[in-house]
This record gives structure tokens, sequence and C-alpha cells, in this order.
């Protein structure tokens, strides 16, 4: 029987008691970046108007009506696959074309100016990287454009814990900006100030792209397991780049490759994860089939190994936390739905935390680290 979820508001401090034995690690999905760049059926209905519009396609006679029965006949990782071969582009100028859709209409809103801060901060690898004026300048830019993003409550929660217990393990991203990851070194440097002590301003994580990229002991491993697309207009140095279009999982022909390898870093590291640690997930579905298979793979040995302690061990043991919101239905049957979803996901040790709103991530982050 699946355990029932949890609330915001009555979850007690299950990562506190967790950072201190087995470590705690983030999960995060296009939800959190939700406002600020497109979801995949946004990214389709992009790709799908550049192919209407561009010099070597034949007149489409509804547009609207067609790109609603291609929905209806493939997934957006399919369409986007079709999107690549309709627009003939190869492997690495389609990723660069998609780093131009995916970031253009956060551009439109910004000026030339905002653009060339948030882009640089986007891109710096640690909050030492560029100067503290550009830092403070993004403040108000992050409050007009990113605060409505669950990534930017996330990031005010996870900063101040570096250099504590309370850190996260790693950060296991599967989106391919780098969102969250220059919202905490932006809250990261605007609590050192303007004047941090010596020393201060070291690295506080490691970008992770492939199986080769350096992690240090002493840094969190940011991992983003689908791969990180580039910040148009922004130069990448030839020895360590912020970048790898080349580990992109957007397409089909992508995501089979993944789910065909026996062996593969991201299963690697995520099974790793998954098995040491406890996850938490935040802006994600959960409906990926590569990431239930390894959830399904680390919670099934995590059950032997129980059952070989105990021969009387018959319960679930969920380690791994899902924060999302309430299903929108009826009162009457919201229940029913909780509880259909609870199930759906027990049997990868994942318990849920219901949100009545993406605005309660922030406190029900912050009381599950109790504080």
């Amino acid at each position: 029987m699946a355990k029932p979820g949890l609330t915001a508001t009555d979850i007690a401090s299950v990562l506190r008691s967790a950072a201190s034995t087995a470590g705690w690690s983030l999960c995060v999905g296009a939800g959190t970046s939700r406002g600020a760049f497109p979801t995949w059926d946004g990214l389709v209905e992009t790709l799908f108007e550049a192919w209407v519009h561009s010099p070597g396609t034949n007149p489409v006679e509804e547009p609207a009506k067609l790109i609603s029965i291609l929905r209806k006949e493939s997934a957006a990782d399919a369409l986007i696959q079709a999107a690549q071969d309709r627009l003939l582009l190869d492997d690495n100028s389609f990723a660069l074309w998609l780093a131009e859709e995916l970031y253009r209409n956060l551009r439109s809103k910004l000026s030339d100016r905002e653009w060339s801060t948030t882009s640089r901060i986007l891109s710096a690898k640690n909050p030492g990287e560029i100067d503290f004026d550009c830092w403070n300048e993004f403040t108000p830019i992050r409050a007009a454009h990113f605060s409505a993003c669950s990534a930017s409550a996330i990031a005010n929660v996870v900063s101040p814990l570096f250099g504590t217990e309370l850190a996260p393990s790693s950060v296991l991203s599967f989106n391919a900006e780098p969102l969250l990851f220059g919202l905490i070194n932006h809250s990261t440097r605007l609590l050192l100030g303007a004047s941090p002590e010596p020393g201060a301003l070291r690295k506080t994580m490691d970008v992770v792209t492939r199986s080769t990229s350096n992690i240090r002991p002493t840094r969190i491993p940011y991992v983003y397991c689908h791969g990180l697309l580039p910040v148009p207009g922004i130069l990448q140095g030839p020895r360590q780049p912020f970048t790898s279009e080349d580990k992109l999982v957007f397409s089909e022909s992508q995501y089979l490759a993944l789910s065909n390898q026996a062996y593969s870093w991201q299963s690697s590291t995520f099974l790793s994860a998954a098995t040491t640690s406890h996850l938490v997930f935040i802006g994600v579905s959960l409906s990926d089939p590569n990431m239930r298979r390894w959830l399904s793979w680390a919670h099934s040995v995590r059950q032997s190994e129980l059952l070989a302690i105990d021969s009387n061990h018959r319960g679930d043991s969920t380690r791994h936390w899902w924060l999302r919101t309430r299903p929108r239905t009826t009162p009457g049957d919201r229940k029913h739905a909780e509880s259909w979803i609870e199930s759906s996901v027990s049997h990868l040790g994942i318990r849920i935390v219901w949100l009545d709103d993406w605005d309660d991530v922030e406190m029900a982050l912050s009381r599950m680290l109790g504080k």
C-alpha cells in the first residue's frame, strides 16, 4: 500500500536528518524553469513555426490545424526529431539553432544591456568569475523575469547551505539550460556581499556534462543529464567548455540511443545518487521511462537487501521525495486522483509532498531542511 502524500505545511525535517548520513541530491526538470523558457510542447510549436516560414517549405494552408494533428500523432521528442529532418540540419547545427529558439522569447523581453548581463550570469561557472556590479545588476532582472520560476525559490534555499552539512550532495538537472545553476551562483554571490573574505569566492559547483568532467571532492557536482545548450552570443573556451551540444537528449533518436545502452554516464550517475542518497524531485513529471527504470532498479535492490536483513519486512521503503502540485480536478475526486498518483510512484521508492501552488516550493524545501 502506497504511503499517503504529505503537504508543504506538515512535512518534517527529513533532509536535515538525511544530510548527516546518506545525504541528499536535488533532481530538477523543465518545470523549474517554466515561464522563463518554453516547455517541450512550446518548443515543438516554435520549431514548427520556423519550418512553416522556412524558404524551402511549400505554403501551409492551415498551420494551426496541421500542428494540432501532428501533436496528436506523435510525442514531443518525436516531433523535435522530425523538425531536424524537415529543416535539413545536422546535429551540431540543430543544437545551435535550438539554443537560439530556446532563448528567443527571453531575449525579446530584455534590453541589449539586460541581455548582456543575463547571458554573462547564465554562463558564469562560479561566483568569482565576474565582478560584483554585474551580479548586482542582475538582481532587478531576476526579480522581473525569473522570480515566478521555482528555480529562483530553490536557489534561495540551497545557496546558504553551501559549506554546511546540509548542502546537497549533487544536483541532477534534466534541463539543457543553466537557469538554476546561474541563480544559485547569483544568490551565493549576493550573500557574500561586495567585499567578501579572502577565499570566499572559490568555485562551489562543478559542471558535469560528460563522464570525463572534472569533479573536486570539495565541490557539488551539477550534472546536466540531458546535455547543455550554449547561451547565444557567449564564446566558449576550448579547454573547458561550459556546454555539451553532443550530449543533448532532446530528440527521439537521442533518447532511444540512451535507452538502449547497457551503460551510460547518465545512468551510472543517477543510479549512484538514487542508491546512496535521498533524491528530491522538483519540476519533473516522473513519466520519463529511463528515470523510472533507474529508480525501479535502485528500489528493487533496496527492498531485497532490507528483506535479507529482516525477513518480516513487507512494507514500502520510500527514501525519495517528489514535490508537485495537486491534480486539477473536482474537490470530490481530488483525493482519488492523489491516491492513484501516490501509488504510481511508490514502487519507485518515492513519496509525494503535495503543493497547493508552486509558490509553496520554498516553504516545503525549507521545512524539509529543518529551517
